[in-house]
């Protein structure tokens, strides 16, 4: 919350505040709900996939019994098309992948996955 003082500007945030045409708050409804469906994302092994300081580009891979899960992020303002190796997270050739926050999909090819980030965004592949 801001513009109160303190202890006040550390309060839980006000959903009764929210206007259903800001975008910020679609998003962050979004990522909570993912984060909800796949506990890989809370409680899963974690590893890095990917960093690319050239183009800002950070990729990370959580998966637990049940998903395996990778998560792109593009700090770069353009878009960029980045390969991330998904056998890492034992997806296997010829698997498909969604995008949650898109719905797009994509396929497993030779270890790997190539997808377009936008520039500011992100993927977060669940297979």
């Amino acid at each position: 919350m801001r513009d109160v003082p303190d202890p006040d500007d550390r309060r839980t945030f006000d959903w009764s505040q929210v206007s259903s045409g800001n975008t910020s708050i679609a998003l962050f409804h979004a990522l909570i709900a993912i984060r909800t469906a796949y506990p890989a994302l809370r409680t899963g092994s974690c590893m890095t996939l990917l960093t690319d300081d050239t183009n800002k580009i950070y990729s990370f891979g959580r998966m637990d019994l049940k998903n395996r899960i990778a998560v792109i992020l593009n700090k770069d303002s353009r878009s960029h098309t980045v390969t991330i190796p998904s056998y890492q997270l034992s997806m296997t050739n010829g698997s498909s992948v969604t995008d949650q926050l898109t719905g797009n999909t994509y396929q497993v090819e030779n270890g790997q996955v190539t997808v377009n980030v936008q520039g500011d965004g992100g993927v977060i592949l669940a297979q």
